[in-house]
């Protein structure tokens, strides 16, 4: 997954070739330079080198946003700030045990985006989702602080943090929504402290989070909807069959069956990343917990409007899922399958991001329009 550019293009293996299809997009879709990933993706051959390579562009652009800063070109050192942040996340991305090094860069790309995003937002506050006695970090941004407004919880996938979220959220934020976004169980920060995945608990804490929204005098607290993708598309659906005040549901690529990633065709280090997030030692102990993971009995249970996105191409999770999901659901539901692209469409991301979040931004404005009139 990490050789060169140059040398995975002539290996005759087809995850590897959708792993780059797959990853290069995501990377520079979520912020990145398309110059940086290039020279980046023709040093790193290895684990070791991905990890140089990755915190070595991580530190420059730290370093110029500290410079910047004290020249008082803000909006600069926001911006290099934010991109530190993404290669200090980008460098830990496919470490999937609990290591030192892992802490570190994690750590570091959540400081950085923090201090990008104080300057980068008019709107941005680190908040506390509380579920008993343990508290889940997230971001609350808004477009303004003078009118009321609908939200969503943007949750992410597997492999993902709430940092890598930004483009997403900046996306609502341009449309007059604002976004709360966290890493549920067994996801990024939450992980690193010990919490592993459970689709139960997840739930739970989505319902925290619509408390803490419901409770902010600028938040609509009846126009509130949920935006998933990958694992955060699956969770999304089921936190929504159990959370009634969620009035819209955005899935992309999210899946019916966790078992489908336990498969022989799918790479390895897919199934080391739900090792990592179950905390299990064995491939028998995953295929126990996966068995667990699924959408059985629980999308017929999902009420408000539901748009679930799919790809023919996605080498994870089947399109025919897509198809199952959509047949269970009773509420109501649209379905859009885009052709030959990969998991979560990242080759064609300009196109799938807008769709879905003006689609969210219809629903969430219709329901409020209908309880005005």
């Amino acid at each position: 997954m990490v050789e060169s550019i140059n040398e995975a293009c002539n290996v005759e293996n087809k995850n590897q070739l959708n792993g780059f299809r797959w990853i290069i997009p995501r990377i520079i879709n979520n912020g990145a330079s398309y110059a940086d990933v290039m020279r980046i993706f023709e040093n790193a051959y290895d684990h070791e080198s991905w990890y140089r390579e990755w915190t070595n562009i991580a530190k420059f652009y730290e370093k110029n946003a500290e410079i910047e800063n004290s020249k008082n070109n803000i909006e600069t050192a926001g911006e290099y700030w934010l991109l530190a942040s993404n290669y200090y996340r980008t460098a830990q991305f496919i470490i999937f045990k609990d290591t030192p090094l892992k802490h570190e860069l994690y750590e570091k790309s959540a400081e950085c985006y923090k201090k990008a995003c104080s300057i980068l937002y008019p709107y941005f506050e680190v908040v506390q989702i509380t579920v008993g006695e343990q508290s889940f970090t997230g971001y609350l941004t808004m477009p303004s602080n003078s009118k009321k407004m609908a939200a969503v919880i943007v949750l992410h996938g597997t492999d993902s943090t709430k940092e890598e979220t930004h483009n997403i959220c900046l996306a609502f934020w341009k449309r007059g929504i604002a976004t709360l976004t966290f890493d549920g169980p067994g996801q990024a920060e939450t992980r690193l402290n010990g919490i592993t995945l459970d689709k139960d608990y997840y739930a739970k804490v989505c319902s925290a989070a619509v408390d803490l929204l419901q409770e902010h005098p600028l938040i609509e607290e009846n126009s509130i909807g949920v935006w998933g993708q990958c694992l955060g598309g699956y969770l999304g659906m089921v936190a929504t069959a159990y959370e009634p005040r969620i009035k819209a549901c955005a899935s992309l690529s999210g899946f019916y069956y966790l078992d489908t990633w336990l498969g022989d065709n799918i790479p390895t280090s897919f199934k080391k990343l739900f090792m990592y997030a179950f905390d299990v030692k064995t491939f028998e102990e995953l295929k126990d917990k996966a068995k667990n993971f699924n959408l059985e009995g629980i999308i017929s249970k999902v009420n408000c409007p539901m748009l679930i996105v799919h790809s023919t191409g996605d080498f994870l999770v089947p399109a025919s899922e897509a198809n199952q999901i959509y047949d269970e659901a009773t509420c109501p539901k649209e379905l859009k399958i885009y052709n030959g692209s990969v998991h979560c469409c990242s080759d064609i991301i300009p196109q799938v991001r807008p769709f879905m979040i003006d689609w969210m931004k219809l629903k969430l404005l219709s329901e409020r329009k209908e309880r005005n009139d």
